[in-house]
């Protein structure tokens, strides 16, 4: 059980959100209460259900009953299952009216033509560069071809380009080969190469 500090902050919303109950999906959080019997933590897989006859075990469960839950969870509760269960089944596009492959297509020239797609990076140093008010005045294009302009330097180029002149600025190289040199083999070292971004 090791997970990376990257999805930790996403984790914990899942957990908030499991505890207070707030969660549109398949859970249902029952925090324990010793003093009522409720000696664990538990969560209810709501998608996990056993079948059992009303007429034969109905009366047995419902004597075997600890705790009830307050109106306002056995509604909440409810509303969790009917919207689970209570869904209209509707027919997928594939395979009956496009194929698999008609299917993507149509997907991705939905997606392509939402929005033009930029990677983060881009879209952050373009960002940096201009105005509130330029951003107000200008025309659709006009950003766009402000975004298109920008270059975006590597984490990795940028980290090597301010360690070689850290380097310089002490005098190490005795020459521009041996600066190109260091650039190359900074570039190279395997550790390097793993613990940054290209």
């Amino acid at each position: 059980m090791v997970c990376s500090n990257d999805h930790r902050s996403k984790f914990t919303e899942f957990v908030t959100s499991l505890l207070n109950n707030s969660i549109q999906a398949e859970y249902f959080y029952l925090h324990d209460e010793p003093s009522l019997g409720l000696t664990e933590k538990a969560c209810a897989f709501l998608r996990l259900s056993i079948a059992i006859k009303a007429d034969l075990h109905y009366l047995k469960c419902l004597g075997s009953r600890m705790l009830s839950l307050q109106d306002v969870y056995q509604a909440k509760l409810g509303w969790l299952v009917g919207n689970m269960y209570s869904r209209v089944g509707v027919e997928d596009w594939v395979p009956r009216y496009v194929t698999k492959e008609e299917f993507k297509k149509i997907v991705r020239n939905l997606v392509d033509g939402a929005c033009k797609w930029v990677e983060s990076g881009k879209l952050i140093q373009a960002r940096s560069l201009i105005n509130d008010e330029r951003i107000v005045s200008s025309v659709r294009d006009e950003l766009r071809g402000h975004i298109d302009s920008v270059e975006v330097v590597s984490a990795r180029t940028a980290i090597i380009a301010s360690v070689v002149e850290e380097l310089a600025g002490l005098n190490l190289f005795e020459n521009e080969a041996v600066k190109d040199q260091a650039i190359r083999r900074i570039s190279n070292n395997e550790i390097f190469k793993k613990y940054t971004k290209s």
